[in-house]
Parts: C-alpha cells; structure tokens; sequence
C-alpha cells in the first residue's frame, strides 16, 4: 500500500515542487506496480488521505522560512508559511485528524478486493474537482489567493 500525500497527481502547494516531484514518482511506481504485479494476486493501493493535522506542516512551515525569507520569494515564503503553520494547529479546520488514515487503512486490508485508489479527508476531493472545473491559470490564481500572495 502507497499512502500518498492526497491527491497527488493534481495537488500540490507553492514551493513544495521538490516534494511534489517525489510524491508523483512514488504514486506513479505504485501505478506500474499494480499493473506488474496483478498476475500474481498482489494488490497495490494507492491511499490519497487528503490534508493529515500533524507536525509536518509546522516543520515545513519553519524550514521554507529559514531557507527563503529575504529572497525574491520572500512574499510567496510568508504567505505559505502562514498557511502551513494554521494547518498544523489542533482546531485546525483545513486538515483532517490522523484517524482518517487509520480508518483508511482498516478498511483497506478489510477489503476483499480493493479499489486501486482511495481519496478523503479535508481537501482532497474537492481540490480535484476544482482542477478537473477550472483553466489552470483560474486554479492557480485561486492557489495563490489561498496563501495571501
């Protein structure tokens, strides 16, 4: 089992190219996989969970501004680290609890055969739905907005 970010193949924050990239290469070795190993009964499922409260957000947050404050990105840097350390706050109404994955998981395993992708929790399919809507330059104007920039 893959547990990606959430809605990997369509989602991603501003900055965070380098681990966007990485969580696209895992999602689509996970794809490969299912296929290379369907003829021996293996399932390989792909987990998109959405946006999970934990400390990474807060840690992310820090280190994009350690990294960039000053920078010709300095008004992107405050914008996403905002955004990210309220999203890593315990009310944090942009992110779902990490029970979400457990939940997933469960059901999962519990699964005879399963779906090959599994999306919830906060932002995941409604982000997807508003890429699949909206022109790509509406959509990242929207993005923009969403981290004060």
């Amino acid at each position: 089992m893959h547990l990606g970010h959430g809605a990997t193949e369509r989602h991603w924050l501003p900055l965070g190219g380098w681990y966007h990239a990485s969580k696209y290469g895992v999602e689509a070795l996970s794809d490969a996989l299912r296929i290379a190993t369907a003829p021996f009964g293996i399932n390989i499922v792909v987990a998109e969970p959405g946006s999970i409260r934990t400390e990474w957000s807060a840690i992310a947050a820090r280190d994009v501004k350690e990294n960039a404050t000053g920078s010709a990105y300095s008004t992107l840097v405050n914008g996403v680290a905002k955004t990210l350390t309220a999203s890593s706050q315990p009310d944090a109404r942009t992110t779902s609890a990490t029970k979400l994955i457990d939940k997933t998981i469960v059901k999962i395993v519990r699964t005879r055969r399963p779906r090959s992708r599994y999306r919830g929790g906060f932002g995941s399919i409604p982000m997807l739905f508003l890429h699949w809507l909206l022109t790509d330059r509406v959509f990242d104007a929207l993005i923009l907005r969403a981290f004060a920039v």
